[in-house]
Order: structure tokens, then C-alpha cells, then sequence
């Protein structure tokens, strides 16, 4: 089964800035972004679009619901799921359950989903050689009651390394370039399987993710994303 992850961002419109969304997630209720999904040769397989449902506040918080929607070119298959994501001056906190999907629509099927997780969280001011907090995500995923698959996702060492300007379908862009690992621990009917991947982001300050990529443990390209529309 292969997977993808990704680390997203959400923003806008609500009376008092929120410094952190206005940085890395500036959209408003109906506003957001798409990406392209690639292969490691670069062709396009299918697509994750963002969209803002909903933006409301909660004490010195804003709360976002978001609408994740993915397609695979290859078997036309797509899923949708909401998630939230909080803004105040200084943080943007995101559920983690943002950065993972199947990469088919039908793996999870007829599936109990219990899941723990700690928010992915991104200052609102960053420069080269900022260090980004740890976050985790521990699915346990069940089929009549008899677990079938236990999941943990660890994201560490994210650490900003340069400035670089990216050229992507939707623009060129000056970016924050981030280094991370994400490590996965798997028990399928008993079974382990554990694996690491490294994880290259570009950010923009005013657009969010512009480029995102993730290399096996032999240092090989895996996928990528790249941004192809705000709307």
C-alpha cells in the first residue's frame, strides 16, 4: 500500500489579523488551493484541492474547516474529508490527519477509525536555520471489531535550510526550503512494517506550500507536489 503525506496550511478574513494564517494560509470561506500529485518521473497522477468551508473563533483562536479533496487520474477514484486547522498571532496548529490519505480511495473502505494525534504547528515568523516542533499521528483502523491495520506516523527534524525561488505552474515564488523525516510504523494482521522518508517543503510567505517532496530510505525520489492553482 503506498501513501502520501503532506503539510498544508489555511487562512483569512476574520476581525483582528491572525498573523500566523496570513502568513502561510491566506484564504477565505469558499477561497483555497490545488496541488498536482507526480510520480518520481515527474507526470502527473492525480490532484489534492483545498477548499475553506467554514471560519469561525474560539477565544483568543480562529478555527478553520477545511475540505480535502483527492483524485487518482489512474482509476478516476476520489475522496473527500474535512479536518480543522487553528490560527492565533503566533501559531498555526494543524491536524495532523491532514497529511495522510491512501493512495486509493478504496483502502480504507467499510473501515472503524480511531485516531490520536498531535498538531503539526508553524510559527507564524520563520527563518533559515528555525527548528519546527515534532508532531504524530496513531491511526488504529477496524473491521467488525478485530483490528486490521495499527498505524503510527512521526514527523521530526524539520529544520529550515535556505531561501530559494521556485518556479511552479501557479508562479514563481520566494521560498523557505524545510528538511524533515517522517517515520511510519505499520502492523498490518500482525505484521510490521516500518520505514522512513525524508521530506523536502518550499513555503511561501502569503501562499503556503508551493512544492513538496519525499525520497525512500535508499535516497531515491518517491513524489511530489507541486502547486498549480490559488482560487
Amino acid at each position: 500500500m503506498k501513501y502520501f503525506l503532506l503539510s498544508l496550511l489555511f487562512l483569512n478574513q476574520v476581525a483582528g489579523a491572525q498573523i500566523a494564517c496570513e502568513q502561510w494560509f491566506p484564504y477565505a470561506v469558499g477561497e483555497g488551493f490545488q496541488l498536482e500529485t507526480r510520480d518520481p518521473g515527474g507526470e502527473a497522477n492525480g490532484s489534492i484541492r483545498f477548499t475553506v468551508l467554514d471560519i469561525t473563533r474560539s477565544g483568543e483562536r480562529v478555527i478553520y474547516t477545511v475540505k480535502r479533496d483527492i483524485r487518482d487520474n489512474a482509476t478516476g477514484e476520489g475522496t473527500s474529508v474535512e479536518y480543522t486547522m487553528e490560527c492565533d498571532d503566533d501559531k498555526m496548529y494543524i491536524d495532523t490527519r491532514a497529511l495522510y490519505y491512501p493512495a486509493q480511495a478504496s483502502a480504507m473502505e467499510g473501515m472503524e477509525t480511531e485516531v490520536e494525534s498531535d498538531d503539526l504547528v508553524m510559527p507564524a515568523s520563520l527563518q533559515v536555520g528555525d527548528e519546527l516542533p515534532d508532531a504524530s499521528l496513531t491511526m488504529t483502523m477496524k473491521m467488525e471489531g478485530t483490528v486490521f491495520t495499527t498505524l503510527k506516523m512521526t514527523f521530526t527534524g524539520k529544520k529550515v535550510i535556505s531561501r530559494e525561488s521556485l518556479t511552479v505552474p501557479a508562479g514563481t515564488f520566494s521560498c523557505l526550503k524545510i528538511e524533515g523525516k517522517m517515520n511510519m510504523e505499520m502492523k498490518v494482521m500482525d505484521k510490521p512494517m516500518n520505514f522512513s522518508t525524508k521530506t523536502i517543503q518550499w513555503y511561501a510567505e502569503g501562499t503556503g506550500m508551493v512544492q513538496g517532496e519525499s525520497y525512500d530510505e535508499s535516497g531515491e525520489l518517491s513524489g511530489s507536489l507541486v502547486l498549480t492553482e490559488k482560487f
